[in-house]
């Protein structure tokens, strides 16, 4: 039913996601992983995602600068920060953005689990955007 995109760059991160989250009970068919807002855009722009979890602190490209990027690119996708700073601006900026939750690290599989599940209920609820209506890329 969903797709899902990690962008983290910390590996053991991602294989802890994909190892422990119950990806079936959440409605999530597949999988998508990124080591950083670089890699995520293209992810972005060759899948069809309806959910992120995003780090704000990775090489290359930012957590939130992805973030504002794939909101741009598909406002219905439904966004979580996942940081290990609790600063405030940080989650200013992820508000202004449009992301949907902001979670401080560490987390354990229950919290991932639940964020997720929030994340999922929140896209059924929303009314969907047909991808013609999609800003196209470097315009």
């Amino acid at each position: 039913m969903y797709n899902l995109l990690v962008v983290e760059d910390e590996s053991l991160i991602r294989r802890g996601i994909r190892a422990f989250i119950d990806f079936d009970g959440l409605g999530i068919d597949e999988l998508f992983e990124a080591e950083n807002g670089e890699e995520g855009l293209s992810v972005v722009h060759k899948h069809h995602i309806d959910l992120i979890l995003a780090d704000i602190n990775m090489p290359k490209m930012n957590g939130l600068d992805f973030c504002r990027l794939a909101k741009e690119w598909d406002p219905s996708v439904k966004i979580a920060i996942l940081t290990g700073y609790d600063y405030l601006d940080y989650a200013i900026r992820a508000i202004k953005i449009g992301v949907d939750d902001y979670a401080l690290k560490p987390l354990s599989r229950d919290d991932v689990q639940k964020l997720l599940f929030h994340l999922a209920e929140k896209k059924r609820k929303s009314p969907t955007i047909s991808r013609q209506y999609r800003k196209p890329w470097g315009n």
